[in-house]
């Protein structure tokens, strides 16, 4: 008999080849990634605007100016507008490139908009307020998510935001779970006076299912060659190996 201790170092000892295959993106609900995912563009890829309200000049407001005259509006999903003359703004979105030429977004609880004039409330602003500089979070190219990294809801975002419609990944291992004992019934059956219900393969089962790994239930019964055959085949058939008796 080892100790607890034992067993696991043992267990970890043991090599799984980790086979790789190639997913698409929305197959990808559990695993390992079994590559680099890095920036293909720089992130964000343009000045993002991060507030709705106007786009205007900080050297403009630094010289006094308050009341803004609007001439045009920038939304999300188009090309940058330019803002072309002094004292002049553009009404702009949320999510939306920056106007070329302005370098700060008042939002629009700081404005007051009449008769195509915007009368800027605040006293103070700082260039590139509310502006989500490109490249800020990461430069194309930078190390994005390392290999060998778990694939949740952040790493699926990421790797469809640089056009990763597919992902190397490294196949679930094939598990199977044997309980053992002639002491055993299936759950449908009604046990006699010297026999139980098969349980605790459905308890691994489960946590593995919880841990996002597949597995399969088999029974062996007490019988040497029967234990050798079984064992033997799995071997080939099976990553793990997991035994309850």
């Amino acid at each position: 008999m080892i100790t607890p201790l034992e067993a696991e170092q043992l267990i970890f000892t043991c090599v799984i080849d980790r086979r790789e295959v190639i997913r698409s993106l929305h197959e990808c609900t559990s695993g390992i990634i079994a590559e680099n995912i890095y920036a293909d563009t720089d992130l964000p890829p343009f000045d993002r605007v991060m507030m709705d309200g106007i786009a205007i000049r900080s050297e403009d407001f630094h010289s006094g100016i308050r009341s803004f005259k609007i001439v045009g509006i920038q939304r999300a999903g188009i090309a940058a507008s330019e803002l072309h003359e002094s004292g002049s703004c553009i009404e702009i979105m949320t999510g939306a490139v920056c106007c070329f030429g302005a370098d700060v977004v008042i939002p629009y609880e700081q404005c007051q908009i009449a008769d195509g004039m915007c009368t800027v409330t605040t006293n103070e602003i700082r260039p590139f307020q509310n502006i989500h500089r490109r490249g800020t979070d990461f430069k194309a190219g930078e190390l994005l998510i390392s290999k060998d990294s778990s694939i949740g809801p952040a790493e699926i975002g990421i790797c469809a935001s640089v056009g990763k419609s597919e992902l190397k990944m490294y196949a679930a291992p094939r598990i199977i779970i044997y309980s053992t004992g002639e002491e055993l019934v299936d759950i449908e059956q009604t046990p006699l006076a010297h026999q139980i219900r098969k349980s605790n393969a459905f308890v691994l089962q489960h946590l593995l299912q919880s841990r996002g790994y597949t597995s399969e239930v088999s029974h062996l019964p007490d019988d040497e060659n029967a234990i050798r055959n079984a064992l033997g085949k799995a071997v080939i058939d099976y990553d793990i190996k997991l035994m309850s008796g």
